[in-house]
């Protein structure tokens, strides 16, 4: 998964659970999160800021200074069904670390949350994804130069490799999801945007409720700003107050029509978000579509090629059978095939089949 500096913030608050005003943990689409077991969630990087250090690593480096480049990937790894025991559970996660801290290099890693309190532990693998510049020679940062259909393709296995030499045995990393190859760049940066969607969402149910809070206010400010200042002794159905108290008074009801105002506009711009993350969803949708019907185009094609193959093969073979009996030389081919399966009867080879 890749991430530009516009989808960060809502992905690392996910990583490290982070929790809302209410005390309710900020989750990213149906996740079912067990909010009794988050606190068995551990980080096996350094513990940091993380956007703090994205920030501080990207400026340290070469990297353009872009909205939609994207400074941070995400592996995502799943424990494997043949790890049954907490030890081997603990021992895996942390060997994986190990393998894509070498990978990436300790230098980039921003996080790696494993998170125990859904239905399947696994573990966010955060990182800046940094390459060396083939002309310049120097460190720059490019999720598309590193993560490529190739790296894909070979992550899964070289995972494998490195866990048979950790645990001495096949522990499942290549199933029926991972030897088909990992998902193209379309559907990783498809469940990007997803994510950033969902966040996007929860914030605009916040701006929503906020609002909501302050249309109850509404009349009570009303009130607040028609006060009048009577300096006047105690009487039985008045209070006295300050000419700078009650200017207090004003000056937040003022306020409170300001910050009305703000989160208005903030509510419209998240709402602008939203349906431009949902038409990129729907765009990527339809051109996954495409795509698949230029690949099973693509196996027709294939195998009409090799359907025709096969006529012309056949027709070649009739027509040396029909040579070798115009010939008169149809005896002699009998017996040379004859002479070859017994040649060959000890190793399990017959050409007359």
């Amino acid at each position: 998964m890749k991430a530009n500096r516009n989808q960060v913030g809502g992905l690392t608050r996910h990583f490290e659970r982070y929790k809302k005003e209410n005390g309710e943990y900020v989750k990213f689409g149906n996740q079912d999160i067990d909010t009794e077991k988050t606190r068995l969630n551990y980080n096996l990087a350094e513990d940091k800021n993380q956007l703090e250090f994205i920030k501080k690593r990207t400026s340290e480096i070469r990297c353009l200074n872009r909205k939609d480049v994207n400074v941070m990937c995400d592996w995502v790894v799943t424990l494997p069904e043949k790890i049954k025991t907490e030890e081997d559970q603990e021992k895996f996660f942390k060997e994986t670390y190990n393998f894509l801290e070498n990978e990436y290099g300790k230098e980039n890693v921003i996080s790696s949350f494993v998170h125990l309190d859904e239905t399947t532990p696994h573990m966010h693998f955060a990182f800046i994804p940094v390459v060396t510049d083939k002309k310049r020679g120097d460190l720059k940062v490019s999720a598309k130069e590193l993560i490529t259909r190739k790296h894909l393709q070979e992550f899964h296995p070289k995972l494998e490799n490195h866990m048979e030499k950790v645990f001495g045995r096949d522990i499942g990393i290549l199933n029926d999801a991972t030897k088909a190859g990992n998902k193209s760049i379309n559907e990783l940066k498809g469940e990007t945007i997803k994510i950033e969607l969902e966040s996007l969402k929860n914030d605009l149910e916040a701006s929503k409720r906020e609002l909501g809070m302050i249309d109850i206010a509404k009349d009570e400010i009303k009130k607040l700003e028609q006060i009048v200042a009577k300096e006047k002794l105690f009487k039985k159905d008045y209070v006295e107050i300050k000419k700078d108290t009650f200017e207090q008074f004003k000056n937040m009801a003022k306020n409170y029509r300001k910050d009305t105002t703000a989160i208005k506009k903030t509510n419209i711009n998240l709402q602008r978000k939203v349906k431009n993350l949902e038409k990129e969803i729907d765009r990527l949708i339809e051109e996954k579509k495409e795509n698949i019907k230029k690949v099973d185009l693509a196996e027709l094609k294939e195998k009409a090629e090799t359907r025709n193959k096969i006529i012309n093969l056949e027709k070649k073979v009739e027509k040396l059978s029909d040579f070798i009996i115009d010939e008169g030389l149809a005896e002699k081919f009998n017996k040379s095939i004859e002479k070859e399966n017994q040649r060959n009867k000890n190793m399990g080879m017959d050409f007359s089949r």
